[in-house]
């Protein structure tokens, strides 16, 4: 399965050796420059289906809150230049410093992408709805909006539009109501709740 990986930096240095180790390794690589207003990270989202990202940290130090919101969304990885920048942001079990070898880089890339192949194979291999999906899917049979889906589970309303077409897709119905029908005969929600 293929991971296709965006880089995410006003460096171009960093940029172009970043690109010419992921081209090596996973054979495709988009670079993004002068990415300063979030707005246009969230139209980048909606406009690529490359959702795996690799950000350096400035991006982080300016978005890592609104990221956050995002993680369900997006995979990303960050480029730190020192051991004070992994301190500040060490919620991260996998980075890039920039001082690492390319071998260590390439390493680094292919433990990231591991569980994300896994993840793609199992979405690919079956029809069956994720528990996100589930929940996703009451909740809409219960008659909330997709905004409303967002602030309950505290993701982006583009996330849940996301699960709801991949619902639409692996279930073959497009309406609410045969959503709805489909969640209460499947015994996801009661008559009354819907």
């Amino acid at each position: 399965m293929n991971i296709y990986f965006t880089i995410i930096s006003n460096s171009y240095l960093i940029s172009k050796s970043l690109s010419e180790i992921i081209i090596e390794e996973f054979g495709s690589v988009s670079i993004v420059n002068n990415l300063n207003d979030f707005d246009d990270f969230l139209a980048l989202l909606r406009n690529t289906s490359k959702k795996c990202f690799i950000v350096d940290w400035i991006f982080l130090e300016n978005f890592s809150h609104s990221i956050e919101n995002l993680n369900e969304e997006i995979s990303h990885i960050p480029i730190f230049l020192n051991s004070h920048q992994l301190r500040k942001f060490s919620k991260y079990e996998n980075y890039i410093m920039l001082n690492d070898d390319k071998r260590k880089i390439a390493d680094k890339l292919h433990k990231f992408v591991e569980p994300l192949n896994r993840q793609i194979e199992e979405d690919n291999g079956s029809n069956e709805l994720s528990k996100r999906e589930k929940l996703i899917l009451q909740l809409v049979a219960k008659g909330d909006t997709t905004k409303a889906i967002a602030d309950k589970l505290n993701i982006s309303s583009m996330t849940v539009s996301s699960h709801r077409k991949n619902i639409c897709a692996k279930l073959g119905i497009k309406t609410i109501s045969g959503l709805t029908a489909y969640a209460i005969i499947n015994g996801l929600v009661e008559l009354n709740e819907s």
